[in-house]
């Protein structure tokens, strides 16, 4: 399963069972095995990505589908690293996306996050997804954006720059120096005159 989540080469035909066990009701729709709220949704086979052959790349089949969030939510959900992947090989992770999506019929915003989660941490979420498959732990809802924690983490942000910021303004404008004189730092750079 995760070895070849990433591989970009041309997919196992989707069986009427998936590697996870879903099976698509008489509707045509899959309903997703696992407990988290996001897949206890069920999703329209029809929608799924798919994989064309001729241009050996995944294609969305959802016409409303342009990204279940951009990338400073990327930011906000998972951090600076999926963040600049993002801006970097937008292309390489909308496949990867759009694989993961056909790969485990779920829908795009499972697939983004955990991408995301992926490029955050590999190790990790490869453990998780393992401890998944073997039982071990549950199915972890990586969609889920904790509104706390990124409050927390923007005020810890600003108040360490401007702390990083006036400390270096401080001791680049010599006023550290003039404070101390006999600081060591000061016997080692001494301020220009």
């Amino acid at each position: 399963f995760v070895s070849q989540a990433f591989a970009f080469h041309a997919p196992h035909v989707i069986q009427s069972t998936t590697a996870t066990g879903r099976r698509p009701t008489a509707s045509g729709q899959v309903q997703c095995k696992s407990t988290t709220a996001l897949h206890a949704v069920t999703k329209q086979t029809s929608k799924l990505p798919t994989f064309d052959k001729a241009t050996q790349r995944w294609v969305s089949n959802d016409s409303d589908d342009d990204g279940a969030y951009g990338p400073l939510d990327s930011l906000l959900r998972f951090g600076p690293k999926p963040f600049l992947k993002r801006l970097t090989d937008a292309d390489n992770v909308e496949q990867a996306v759009l694989k993961y999506q056909a790969g485990e019929q779920c829908s795009r915003l499972e697939a983004e996050c955990n991408m995301d989660a992926f490029n955050e941490n590999v190790q990790d979420w490869i453990q998780q997804k393992t401890e998944e498959q073997r039982g071990i732990s549950g199915p972890r809802d990586y969609t889920y954006l904790d509104t706390q924690k990124i409050v927390l983490s923007a005020t810890w942000g600003v108040l360490i720059t401007s702390l990083l910021v006036w400390a270096t303004d401080n001791v680049l404008s010599g006023g550290y120096c003039a404070s101390y004189p006999d600081a060591r730092f000061c016997e080692i750079f001494p301020p220009s005159q």
